[in-house]
């Protein structure tokens, strides 16, 4: 039965959000394949929030000046820059992925540096959790 986590992720502040997904995308996912192999999730799907600048020409890039384009609910209510969803096999080869990142974090500098580059990584930045397995539905053909 496949285990999946989801993971929230806050930008460091000062940079853009566009810096942030780009570092994301281009930097981070391929170094965190490098640094723990083969436990890497089988799906590690990403989902940045969209912000728009109020003001573009500003050096203002907090999310007052970049915020959440809402449909429900408050800008504040979305604070965070990006939401990952990471899908496993079973519980144990999450396991050997928890094990191996924790390993990563605990000893190399070149995984905390690239961190600390783009990603909040307060404690107030860590928010995981275990998922269901998704329900989809599909409108029917006509």
């Amino acid at each position: 039965m496949p285990y999946t986590i989801t993971a929230s992720l806050w930008r460091e502040p000062g940079t853009t959000p566009e810096f942030f997904k780009n570092y994301y995308k281009t930097k981070d996912i391929p170094l965190l394949m490098k640094k723990v192999g083969t436990p890497f999730p089988l799906p590690h799907t990403r989902h940045c929030v969209t912000r728009t600048p109020a003001q573009p020409a500003s050096s203002d890039n907090s999310n007052a000046n970049y915020q959440a384009t809402v449909y429900g609910g408050t800008v504040e209510d979305f604070d965070y820059d990006a939401y990952s969803e990471m899908v496993f096999k079973r519980f144990e080869k999450f396991g050997a992925f928890a094990a191996k990142l924790a390993e990563v974090e605990a000893t190399d500098e070149e995984w905390n540096q690239d961190m600390a580059n783009y990603l909040d990584v307060s404690e107030k930045a860590r928010r995981i959790v275990v998922v269901e397995e998704p329900v989809v539905s599909h409108r029917p053909e006509a």
